[in-house]
């Protein structure tokens, strides 16, 4: 059956369709041939790489084994090696753990040394500081034997000193040579061992075997009133007044002056400036004198002046020398040194009996314990004594010990400091006392139970010790040659006295006159045997 034409114009585009994909289909597979065909060659490219790949891994792992096993057997040797290493190591390490042993044992060992060294250290210091202890006891008590011994050689030797002077003292009208020996190894002895050589028998041996006590025989008549030593032309002298209104200078060189310059009774005198001296009379008259022209010969009596009336009694130089200070029975008076006119008087209560300076403050004494104070512009006001018992009868103050000394009628000495307590009372004069003042660092006293005590050591701690002189009658007054150690004393007798009051000069000066050495029986028997023999000729 025939189809009609128009559905074959119908299947035309269908047909060009399948013819297309066949053609598609044809090419598809023509290059899916291709394609596979490429792929199949690739594929045996591929395998063919793979097996070559394969053989050289094949190679390679064979190569890989074999090194694997010489690793294995490399490791096996280090194994074998590390396995003796650590043998080796364990031996080590075993024999470290028996060194570590041994060394814990020693130094359990060690240390258990050192314990003991430190005992023995301990104890070895405890040794010594026992020893160390034991030396300074032994050093004391070594020190407590010198000084026991010292003390007991000091002793011995001051007990040997005084000994000695006692002998010298008596042997002087004797045996004038062998005193001096044991007088001058009295002081020798005494100064060695630190002893007081200014105690009475040592003192007065040196002092005596010297000749230091030089009693002037002059022809005065009157008692010594005032005494003082100066320079005249260049030369030293001892210048005083008697009652009876004799000057008198006489100097080292035997050279004696005597003038009367007074028909009144005179009761003191002082120096002044220019060689000029004041004596004050009993009746109230101020002479001037120029002592130098009783030396020179010339006119003595410059001036004389009249005072109040009154009963005059003590005259003293101001520290300032432009005035002069007078006391009578119940008066105070000021003099000018040039014009002797009177500057200032001042009325007192009867009984006045002493004055003094300190500094530019002059003190007044007078009965029943009244005191008076006068200052540099004529003031006077009272004070009396509280602390001190008994009239004063003569008064001086000591600059160097700064205190004041009062000397009084019933013959005591009290040393009063500056605050106006008592350090002290001196007693062993039975007189009143006449005369007080320092000899460098020694007081001096006279008093009327004539003697003169030259005191030591009266305001320390140490009890005071004194030489004392006796004289026929009353020491009134004295003067203090300081640079020379001297003591001017004038008497009731119309006598002046000279004596050195330096126990080391004396002492030096008896040397001086040895003239031999002790005999050793002499030695024997005043020193001792036991004693080592020495000369006293050289020594120093």
């Amino acid at each position: 059956m025939t189809q009609p034409a128009s559905n074959i114009y119908h299947w035309r585009p269908l047909l060009r369709r399948v013819t297309l994909w066949a053609a598609i289909a044809a090419a598809s597979s023509a290059v899916t041939y291709i394609v596979c065909g490429q792929q199949y060659e690739s594929d045996i490219a591929t395998l063919k790489a793979e097996k070559d790949s394969l053989g050289r891994v094949a190679a390679e792992s064979r190569v890989t084994q074999r090194v694997s096993e010489q690793m294995e057997d490399i490791a096996f040797q280090q194994k074998t090696i590390s396995d003796q290493q650590r043998a080796q190591a364990e031996r080590q390490s075993h024999i470290a753990d028996m060194e570590r042993g041994k060394a814990e044992i020693e130094r359990g060992l060690a240390l258990n040394a050192e314990r003991k060294a430190i005992a023995s250290a301990a104890q070895a210091d405890s040794m010594r500081h026992l020893a160390e202890r034991q030396t300074r006891l032994a050093q004391r008590n070594l020190v407590v034997a010198e000084e026991a011994r010292a003390q007991a050689d000091t002793l011995f030797y001051r007990s040997l000193a005084n000994s000695l002077a006692q002998s010298a003292v008596t042997l002087i009208d004797k045996d004038d040579n062998l005193a001096r020996l044991l007088a001058y190894a009295s002081w020798h002895y005494t100064s060695s061992y630190a002893g007081d050589a200014n105690q009475q028998n040592v003192y007065s041996a040196v002092l005596h075997t010297s000749n230091s006590i030089e009693s002037i025989n002059s022809q005065l008549k009157g008692n010594v009133r005032a005494i003082h030593v100066t320079q005249i032309n260049g030369t030293k002298w001892a210048v005083g007044m008697t009652d009876y209104g004799e000057l008198f200078c006489y100097n080292d060189y035997g050279r004696r002056h005597v003038r009367n310059v007074s028909t009144s009774m005179v009761r003191d005198m002082t120096l002044t400036a220019g060689g000029h001296a004041v004596a004050l009379t009993a009746d109230g008259h101020l002479i001037l004198l120029d002592y130098r022209q009783a030396v020179n010969g010339g006119n003595v009596v410059e001036k004389t002046v009249a005072l109040s009336p009154g009963l005059w009694k003590q005259l003293l130089l101001t520290p300032d020398g432009r005035e002069i200070a007078a006391l009578s029975d119940n008066a105070l008076t000021w003099i000018d040194t040039k014009s002797l006119e009177q500057s200032a008087l001042v009325n007192l209560p009867t009984g006045m009996s002493a004055m003094g300076f300190e500094g530019d403050k002059l003190h007044v004494f007078g009965k029943a314990n009244s005191h008076f104070v006068a200052l540099a512009d004529h003031s006077v006001s009272r004070s009396d004594l509280t602390t001190v018992k008994g009239r004063v009868t003569s008064y001086f103050y000591s600059q160097g010990k700064n205190c004041h000394l009062l000397g009084q009628e019933n013959g005591n000495i009290t040393v009063v400091r500056r605050d106006g307590t008592v350090a002290l009372t001196l007693t062993g004069h039975s007189g009143p006392i006449t005369h007080i003042g320092m000899a460098a660092d020694r007081l001096v006293s006279t008093s009327y139970d004539h003697s003169l005590r030259l005191w030591h050591a009266v305001t320390g701690n140490a009890t005071p010790t004194y030489y004392q002189a006796q004289f026929d009658k009353w020491p009134m007054t004295f003067a203090v040659d300081e640079a020379e150690y001297v003591i001017w004393v004038g008497n009731g007798s119309g006598n002046v006295n000279r004596f050195c009051f330096s126990a080391e000069k004396n002492a030096l000066t008896t040397r001086s006159m040895l003239t031999r050495e002790f005999t050793p029986a002499e030695w024997n028997f005043y020193i001792g045997p036991a004693i080592p023999r020495q000369t006293f000729l050289t020594l120093p």
